[in-house]
């Protein structure tokens, strides 16, 4: 229940700590509003007649505050306010009050802590959006995974969507530049102040470096604002972007991939009841079944993925299961061509040696290229399979058209290359 004859408004001057903070309580004296406490992001003011007060402010919390020293400032003819933080403040309507920091000292002694905490914050700030940018563009630099999985497989690993990257930035370059404006005038005003023996705290309320902080009031406001549009905007994105498994990956419903059902109708159905949780005991056998879609990156337009993998567990009691069933089916629009025919080479070299290193790109393409009409280009490679229970080779199945890529992982007894027709008139649905 809010009390009678009691007020908030919005804190005119943000930083509680900045002189300017009681130069502004002192402006709402004179219009009747006295200074009762703060909360985030207001102030609370009783309701009284118009009268010309001074505040100051000690940087000690006020339970911090000896007996003695609060007798002596009340002897003084001021006046305490049970602020709550580590900022106590003090008011006087008495013309004859000595000031607080009636000592050079102990003033001085203020402002050069004020000074230390500003420029640590500064610091601080600027090393975050650096830090975060040099996480983002790591991929770039880091050798080791560039030699395993290939300069734009570490890119598309290492990366978040075109949206998501421009959200995140902005958010950064905002918080970035309203820390600096504040941290620039607080600096501005511990530099001004330092060359005082006091501080001027009756400046006309017109004066240019109070109307300044008045503004910069308003910048964390803004920033708020601006940091939920964009949380918004990557939520809606990751939303967007997630990945649907199970049961719900059934509503699929995109152009692309080539699905497995579309490859073999007959085995479809037979595993549909494990993905729909209606088949065998999950602890003998169970589907791991996904589908995505990926947002434009800076890479790709687009990507489509359908993931279906069958596990057999030969004893209730095996930790790591056999793979029955596995079929990776990849639809890949790139930005052009040079960049398809890149990852493809990379996808090749990985699953030929487990590593890019050293591998020369198109002569590994060509080593497993197909003949293939109406594609750019058709590759075919088998690699041995461990975990295949039926000691199956898995299946890699490499297509490109122009700048449109598939990228097919099957581990099964069909043969894909039988079903090649199928995967090329993919390419103009």
């Amino acid at each position: 229940m809010k009390e009678i004859g009691i007020v908030e408004k919005r804190m005119e001057i943000r930083d509680v700590r900045n002189p300017h903070y009681c130069v502004w309580l002192q402006e709402m004296a004179e219009q009747g509003l006295f200074y009762q406490g703060h909360s985030l992001t207001t102030a609370k003011f009783r309701q009284g007649l118009p009268e010309k007060r001074r505040y100051r402010s000690i940087e000690k919390s006020y339970h911090s505050i000896s007996d003695e020293e609060l007798e002596l400032y009340e002897s003084s003819g001021w006046e305490v306010i049970n602020d709550w933080g580590e900022v106590t403040f003090f008011t006087t309507s008495r013309d004859d009050a000595p000031e607080i920091f009636s000592d050079k000292d102990s003033y001085l002694k203020t402002i050069r802590k004020k000074k230390r905490l500003s420029v640590l914050g500064a610091i601080i700030f600027v090393l975050i959006p650096v830090f975060w940018l040099y996480r983002e563009l790591e991929v770039y630099i880091d050798k080791e995974r560039i030699a395993e999985f290939g300069r734009l497989h570490s890119v598309t690993m290492g990366m978040h969507s075109i949206i998501t990257n421009i959200c995140f930035t902005g958010m950064m370059i905002i918080f970035f530049t309203v820390y600096l404006i504040m941290a620039i005038g607080e600096i501005r005003m511990i530099r001004l102040y330092s060359g005082t023996d006091s501080i001027d705290y009756d400046i006309p309320y017109d004066d240019k470096s109070y109307i300044k902080n008045k503004r910069r009031a308003k910048l964390p406001n803004i920033l708020l604002i601006c940091t939920l549009a964009i949380l918004a905007i990557v939520w809606i994105n990751v939303f967007i972007e997630d990945a649907l498994w199970g049961t719900k990956a059934l509503k699929y419903n995109e152009p692309h991939p080539v699905m497995f059902r579309e490859l073999n109708q007959e085995a479809w159905e037979e595993r549909l009841p494990l993905i729909q949780e209606t088949g065998d005991d999950p602890a003998v056998r169970e589907a791991r079944y996904m589908v995505d879609v990926e947002l434009p990156g800076f890479l790709f337009k687009k990507g489509y993925t359908e993931n279906l993998f069958v596990d057999v567990y030969e004893t209730s009691d095996n930790e790591y299961p056999k793979t029955e069933l596995g079929y990776l089916s990849e639809y890949m629009i790139a930005r052009n061509e040079k960049i398809a025919e890149e990852y493809l080479g990379e996808e090749i070299a990985y699953d030929k040696y487990d590593k890019i290193e050293e591998a020369n790109l198109l002569k590994e393409m060509e080593a497993i290229g197909i003949s293939c009409e109406g594609v750019d280009y058709a590759g075919y490679l088998e690699t041995e399979d461990s975990q295949n229970i039926k000691g199956l080779k898995t299946q890699h199945l490499y297509l490109r058209k122009g700048a449109n890529i598939q990228i097919i992982t099957y581990a099964g007894e069909m043969n894909i290359r039988d079903k090649l027709e199928l995967f090329v008139k993919e390419f103009d649905e």
